[in-house]
């Protein structure tokens, strides 16, 4: 087991190792898989907030304005986001 960290014990006066780097890369692992699932969840939060939006904004909009167009693009965008982050099953 390898030491990345190694410090001296003010109290003990011996070289201590906290984590290994085994542990440093597991934790790593974990809090980028972290990241990414809480990325994903707030893109899904974005999506349905937007095809809401987008609904109400066909439906009530006079004839010829379209900016429903920009919250449809925005929406493939965050749609395209999350194709790119892997789905984790719990």
């Amino acid at each position: 087991m390898s030491c990345v960290a190694p410090f001296i014990d003010p109290k003990e006066g011996v070289t201590k190792c906290p984590l290994s780097t085994g542990q440093i890369r597991m934790l790593a692992t974990s809090a980028q898989g972290l990241r990414s699932l809480q990325l994903r969840e707030r893109l899904l939060d974005r999506v349905e907030l937007l095809q809401t939006l987008l609904a109400e904004q066909v439906q009530t909009l006079p004839w010829g304005n379209e900016s429903w167009l920009d919250t449809e693009r925005e929406l493939v965008a965050v749609e395209q986001a999350l194709e790119r982050i892997p789905a984790v099953d719990a």
